[in-house]
């Protein structure tokens, strides 16, 4: 029955449609299935290079023309070590779209500053991308990347030749061997484990459309000197999509791979099983891929479950591992697989728990409640994104679960392309995965980034995407790096237009999620906070003054009355002393709450816009 009524509601859905939407030749594709991947580039965009500003939260790291950083499951591009924060991204300073000049590129984050300017190129003389980054105890950098040499891709990385300096060694390619099927193995996700073990998954690039690959494994247990030879994860090629991650306990001795499969009755990105395979010695030897998923084929023409392309593992202080990932409705008719209209919402799975929901209620309007959909999901627009995808977790020192993922509840933030304006939204677990929520609020989730741009022009848009949450929560703060995408969509899938982007990293305070359990660990002493709100009443503008009798890393944000975070004031370290500044309303009416934290307490006041 519940089958049925999910697939009543998306007939009547799609004849209520205008009919020019209906039947013209571009929206007729919807039933279409997507094309597989392969991770080609196909560029022949136009180019916007208007002045970048953004409204989106954060702290500057670098501007960079492309937006796109990842095929499927996003990786770690954000790590901490002995004091500093790194980050690595694909950039390129070119505004050609052919991007003859990519390469990763670096940034520290240590005493409260940017340590690199716009950032560092830390790949070789070679064309590089699609990074992800580690860091070793001691806080040297080591970014993963693949180049192409002499006209062969290849797997790499490249050290830090000291901690905090942005000086990288020559690139080191972890195997030279092709896969047993004769292809490159690119695409690299790397980890820095226990002991400074370095460990990296690659995967076998199809040369062809609509071939597939497995994914492989290598380490270096002597600092990147010598690497084991590549060991294949599957042991199949019923791959389609580039969702494999790979997590390491930094204290312990389990390695983690986590991937989608294919449904062996059909080769589809949007019909996958969730798969694991793990490592109880530091990589040394491997357990048997496991699923943990059991999305069945479908014998009929109704909408089912399933996978999509990207998934991220987490183990928590117990060593229990965690497991969240995108699941779409998806249906097959005679063209073969499709997903219409572009349903999607984020699971998660441990052995404690059993598979959960993540993100929330969703939007009302759906059928269940629980689904976030798109009102354009067709393969000219956001092609391999869904509404709600690319989660990603985090623990803190108290066990509890974050998990980040992009998406927009609004459907009226779309970009003149048509395509969604990405948020970044996060929800909190205080039971192990059991339920998600904000504050004790089961099925809430908070937008983080919180800006909103219907409608924008190229060059105007405040896409917020390609994030990377790192896997602690430092300071009893989140803490994320992503690209604010001046014009929705991913330029190397040819979608929008070429744009200049700031990559941006942003710390969310953790009692923006959760109330209890939380304390700022390198807090020595407890700042006396004056915070005050006037005028209150107000119709227009409100001051809010506040004073620190020692410095203290701060947050200021406005909450709507139903607990939606409107507007974040600030988020930045301040020195001792008195400090102002000016909230406009911008034409609300209502309740609203301003909160303060001054990295030791939280306070809140109502705020009354008449």
């Amino acid at each position: 029955m519940k089958k049925m009524s999910i697939f009543i509601f998306l007939i009547s859905f799609l004849f209520s449609l205008p009919k020019s939407e209906f039947l013209s030749p571009k929206h007729q594709q919807l039933y279409s299935p997507l094309p597989l991947s392969t991770g080609l580039e196909k560029i022949s965009l136009p180019v916007n290079i208007s002045p970048t500003f953004t409204t989106s939260p954060g702290i500057l790291l670098s501007r960079t023309f492309i937006d796109y950083q990842s095929n499927g499951t996003l990786g770690s591009r954000i790590e901490f070590a002995n004091n500093t924060w790194g980050f690595d991204w694909m950039h390129s300073p070119d505004s050609n779209p052919s991007y003859p000049n990519r390469y990763c590129y670096y940034n520290a984050y240590f005493d409260d500053t940017v340590q690199l300017g716009m950032g560092v190129q830390a790949s070789g003389m070679y064309r590089a991308g699609y990074v992800t980054f580690g860091m070793f105890p001691d806080g040297k950098a080591c970014c993963f990347f693949h180049h192409s040499r002499e006209g062969v891709f290849y797997s790499a990385l490249t050290i830090e030749i000291a901690p905090q300096t942005g000086i990288f060694g020559d690139p080191i390619e972890p195997d030279v061997n092709l896969s047993p099927y004769g292809n490159e193995i690119i695409w690299p996700h790397g980890t820095i484990g226990n002991n400074g073990i370095i460990h990296v998954l690659g995967y076998g690039r199809p040369p062809t459309a609509g071939a597939s690959e497995d994914f492989y494994y290598s380490r270096s247990t002597d600092g990147g000197n010598t690497f084991s030879n590549w060991m294949p994860i599957m042991n199949d090629t019923v791959m389609a999509c580039l969702s494999g991650d790979i997590y390491a306990q930094p204290d312990g001795d389990k390695v983690v791979v986590a991937y989608t499969s294919n449904l062996p009755e059909r080769h589809s990105q949007v019909l996958q099983n969730v798969w694991i395979r793990e490592s109880y010695d530091r990589g040394a030897t491997w357990q048997p891929p496991r699923q943990i998923t059991n999305y069945q084929y479908p014998t009929d023409t109704l909408p089912h479950e399933f996978a999509y392309a990207d998934c991220d593992a987490i183990y928590d202080l117990n060593g229990n591992l965690h497991v969240v990932w995108t699941e779409i409705l998806s249906m097959v008719g005679s063209r073969g697989p499709a997903t219409y209209p572009g349903f999607s919402r984020i699971r998660h799975w441990s052995e404690q728990t059993g598979i959960t929901l993540v993100s929330g209620i969703g939007h009302l309007q759906v059928v269940g409640d629980s689904w976030w959909y798109s009102p354009y999901p067709n393969v000219q627009n956001d092609a391999w994104r869904r509404p709600a995808d690319r989660p990603q977790l985090a623990i803190d020192n108290y066990g509890n679960l974050y998990c980040v993922w992009v998406g927009n509840l609004d459907t009226t933030d779309i970009s003149q392309g048509r395509r969604i304006n990405g948020e970044l939204y996060a929800a909190v677990s205080t039971d192990g995965g059991r339920t998600w929520g904000v504050k004790g609020r089961i099925g809430e989730v908070l937008n983080l980034t919180n800006s909103p741009s219907p409608g924008a022009s190229p060059g105007m848009c405040e896409d917020d995407d390609y994030f990377s949450l790192a896997p602690f929560a430092v300071g009893g703060y989140l803490h994320i790096t992503y690209i604010n995408d001046k014009d929705a969509g991913g330029v190397p899938q040819n979608e929008g237009v070429v744009t200049n982007n700031p990559v941006l990293y942003f710390r969310v305070p953790c009692t923006l999620l959760v109330e209890v359990g939380i304390a700022q660990e390198n807090n020595k002493y407890s700042p006396k906070t004056n915070f005050s709100i006037f005028p209150n009443p107000t119709s227009k503008k409100v001051n809010i003054t506040y004073s620190l009798s020692q410095s203290s890393s701060i947050t200021i944000a406005i909450f709507d009355i139903s607990g939606k975070m409107v507007e974040i004031l600030e988020n930045k370290r301040k020195e001792k002393g008195n400090y102002k500044l000016t909230w406009n309303t911008k034409g609300r009416k209502g309740t609203y709450f301003c909160l303060f934290d001054d990295g030791n307490k939280i306070y809140k006041k109502k705020i009354i816009i008449n």
